[in-house]
């Protein structure tokens, strides 16, 4: 995710870190799930993502690590190629099942449906989100939930490079459908565009 893509990032979310946000009230993670990976190329977000549920969710013949799942894709793992919009091809590619949530509302999002049941099944949720009028990007992924100021929530892990300690947040839903941030002056949108819902296949 290049510089300018961090900056509206960090503007829109708190700094992650090990404490996570006054009222965060985490109810479940999935265990084992790295999060304190960062990407290693700018635009290697998908990359980290898919690597860190492989760590939980292995498939033959695929490390677990950003650069293998770039090789098994690209067929070269020095490339830097952005892939983030083909996120739910990539987790295909890598054999597993998705359930594809999409839409610029969470309108269509059941919290116990599409959150609690999959990662209490130890199925994370790898996310897409993207900001109004431009092409930048960015992949999540949410691996827990729980209650933020009273409200549900989802603990996220963000590959970004330049943020610190684990790399881990925690966001209301209501949070995630739509927030500004600021970039280059005039305030832009963001909204989560579409979340895969990961299983084996």
């Amino acid at each position: 995710m290049p510089g300018e893509r961090n900056a509206v990032w960090r503007a829109a979310f708190p700094p992650p870190g090990v404490a996570l946000p006054a009222g965060a009230e985490p109810a479940q993670v999935i265990p084992g799930f790295r999060s304190n990976t960062e990407q290693k190329k700018s635009n290697w977000c998908w990359a980290a993502v898919c690597a860190s549920i492989l760590g939980v969710l292995p498939r033959p013949g695929v490390n677990a690590s950003q650069e293998a799942v770039v090789a098994f894709v690209q067929g070269a793992s020095g490339l830097n190629e952005d892939r983030m919009e083909h996120l739910g091809t990539v987790l295909r590619d890598l054999g597993y099942q998705t359930r594809v949530l999409g839409g610029a509302s969470l309108d269509f999002l059941k919290f116990a449906r599409d959150v609690v049941e999959p990662i209490g099944r130890g199925h994370p949720l790898a996310i897409t989100i993207v900001w109004q009028d431009t092409q930048l990007g960015h992949a999540i992924c949410a691996f827990g939930y729980g209650k933020l100021g009273g409200l549900d929530a989802l603990v996220v892990y963000d590959p970004a490079v330049d943020l610190d300690a684990d790399n881990v947040t925690m966001v209301t839903i209501e949070g995630m459908q739509k927030y500004a941030a600021q970039m280059a002056g005039p305030a832009r949108f963001a909204a989560w565009s579409t979340a895969h819902i990961v299983g084996e296949a």
